[in-house]
């Protein structure tokens, strides 16, 4: 074993008992040391596969280290960048912050200076309302006395000479074209701030086109001019917009066309396209050069053909499109030099189911003679006129005076207080802007004062504004009348209100409420007529009762004694001299 240095092999077993023991002993000691070795060599083995797993596994760590730490370290550097852009980002926040501070600083100043120039504005459109408020007033007032004396010297034109009529006609044609461009400019000016409204209501569409065309008629009359007016047959009878301000449309076109038309005609044409109502106002005048149509309507713009007739302030056709577009239409118009110009529109105007009066209303050519008391009460109607203004008070005296009215006169509410308090008239004619008690509080005390038997109140100002109307209209008021007061409106308002008829020398608008009289011959006419020359109010009631006038001739009789009663002695004359003009004329009738 010692040679061959194999110790694994076991020992042979003498047959020498002591040599065989200590044989089995070291073959024993062999099988334990191969045993053990076998068992070192598989623990050997396993620490060894241990050692490699433990190896790959501290391997695989350091390479999952590894990554870590790089990933730390791109996170660290990222960390740093993000501390410079955060840095960064603060460094332009801090000065966007500055920058918005200034800008901010620089907004809260022109916001300011806006606000204040907002309120300059706002005071300087209140200042000019305001102006333009009381301009108007001021403007109407002297207004209402010059038309209001021409349309009296108007009506007493019979006295006059032809020259003295043709000046009160200047004097009339005058007043009125001032008091449109003073409407013209009111106008202007309710534009401007936005508060332009149209008021709808239902009127006779017929009846309209009608009274439209014939105040027009009368300036194309005294020009030599025709006016046609064409309606379609298919027009609806009544239709619901605003009235007043479509008439003021028509009747600027209606009247530039007369105006700038020397021989011819004008032609309103009225009828119904693609569901509208179309108007269409020609002429055959001087016409619009092609170049200038696109200003015409422009505020206070006149073409060269304008400028030749300088009547006007050129703010008629902007204020009438701006109308019509309110209306939902257009004004177009078309037109050629010397040959004439051509002005239409279409609105939709819708068709109502009202019912509307389209009676005659009142002429005042100078026809009114006086009116009739529709109650059973024969005393003479009782008017007071409350204005601070003497000529206004005295213009309104001296029309209706002769017609039989007796007329009270107050230049204060006070004084109106304490008249109506001691003899409470029939009807109040009451100026709004006065000194002291204005007309508001003085109608708001009539009112109370009286209760159920005051009067109606008619509010007459020249503050024609729609607030001025509701605010009248709301205290109490019957009527609303604008200064300068047009007596054809005033006649309305009175008939509207009082127990009364309007009569006239014809009785062409009264025929059917006043039954026919029957006049005496011409000789007993001529005997009245010299009583009534004299002024002898006894001498002509005695006539009435005599000679069997009384029961012949019982209607005539009875309103020659009203008229002479209530001392209407003027009205009895021109009534008197109206019927023996008409029997000279029947007379020479072939």
């Amino acid at each position: 074993m010692r040679q061959t240095g194999n110790y694994s092999r076991p020992l042979p077993i003498p047959g020498n008992r002591e040599a065989s023991l200590l044989a089995e002993g070291f073959n024993h000691l062999i099988l334990e040391i191969q045993e053990k070795d076998k068992a070192l060599f598989q623990h050997r083995a396993t620490l060894q596969q241990k050692i490699m797993d433990r190896t790959l596994s501290l391997m695989a760590a350091n390479t999952t280290l590894t990554r870590l730490n790089m990933k730390l370290q791109e996170m660290q550097e990222r960390d740093i960048n993000l501390s410079r852009h955060k840095k960064k980002l603060e460094e332009k926040v801090v000065e966007r912050t500055l920058a918005l501070t200034k800008t901010n600083a620089r907004l809260a100043n022109l916001n300011k200076e806006h606000l204040e120039a907002k309120k300059r504005a706002d005071d300087a459109s209140f200042a000019k309302s305001a102006f333009l408020a009381s301009m108007s007033h001021e403007l109407r007032t002297p207004l209402n006395g010059i038309l209001g004396y021409a349309q009296l010297l108007h009506r007493d034109g019979e006295r006059l000479g032809p020259k003295d009529q043709e000046r009160i006609q200047v004097i009339q044609q005058c007043g009125e074209h001032l008091l449109r461009m003073i409407n013209d400019i009111l106008d202007l000016s309710k534009i401007e701030a936005g508060k332009m409204d149209l008021t709808l209501q239902a009127f006779n569409l017929a009846s309209f086109i009608k009274s439209t065309a014939g105040m027009a008629g009368n300036r194309a009359k005294e020009k030599g001019l025709l006016m046609k007016v064409s309606m379609a047959d298919d027009l609806p009878p009544t239709v619901i917009g605003d009235e007043h301000r479509l008439r003021q449309v028509l009747l600027n076109l209606l009247g530039n066309a007369v105006k700038f038309t020397e021989k011819g005609y004008v032609h309103l044409s009225v009828k119904i396209k693609n569901g509208l109502i179309s108007f269409n106002v020609s002429d055959t005048g001087i016409g619009i050069p092609e170049k200038d149509l696109p200003f015409i309507f422009k505020p206070f713009s006149q073409v060269e053909s304008i400028r030749k007739k300088p009547e006007g302030t050129g703010l008629g056709l902007a204020i009438s499109q701006y109308l019509i577009r309110m209306m939902g239409g257009i004004i177009e118009v078309k037109s050629q030099l010397e040959k004439g110009s051509q002005f239409s529109f279409a609105i939709l105007l819708p068709e109502s189911m009202q019912n509307i009066n389209t009676e005659k209303k009142i002429s005042l050519s100078g026809a009114l003679m006086g009116y009739r008391r529709t109650d059973k009460n024969t005393a003479p109607l009782r008017i007071l006129i409350v204005d601070d203004v003497r000529e206004n008070r005295s213009f309104l005296a001296d029309f209706f005076s002769p017609l039989g009215f007796i007329m009270d006169e107050a230049e204060s509410g006070e004084q109106a207080i304490e008249i109506c308090e001691s003899m409470p008239p029939d009807i109040i004619l009451m100026d709004l802007i006065m000194p002291g008690m204005d007309g508001f509080e003085t109608t708001e005390t009539i009112l109370e004062l009286l209760g159920k038997d005051a009067p109606p109140v008619i509010a007459v100002s020249a503050s024609a504004t729609p607030d001025v109307r509701e605010k009248c209209m709301t205290l109490g008021c019957a009527a609303f009348i604008s200064k300068p007061v047009q007596m054809q409106r005033l006649f309305e308002v009175l008939c509207k209100h009082l127990p009364m008829i309007w009569i006239s020398e014809t009785n062409s608008e009264t025929d059917t409420l006043i039954p026919e009289i029957l006049f005496p011959d011409e000789t007993k006419i001529q005997e009245l007529m010299d009583l009534v020359k004299q002024g002898d109010i006894s001498a002509i009631t005695e006539w009435c009762q005599s000679n069997n006038m009384c029961t012949q001739y019982k209607a005539f009789t009875g309103y020659v004694e009203e008229l002479a009663g209530q001392f209407r002695i003027r009205e009895l004359s021109r009534w008197l001299n109206h019927h023996g003009k008409i029997q000279k004329d029947v007379a020479n009738q072939p």
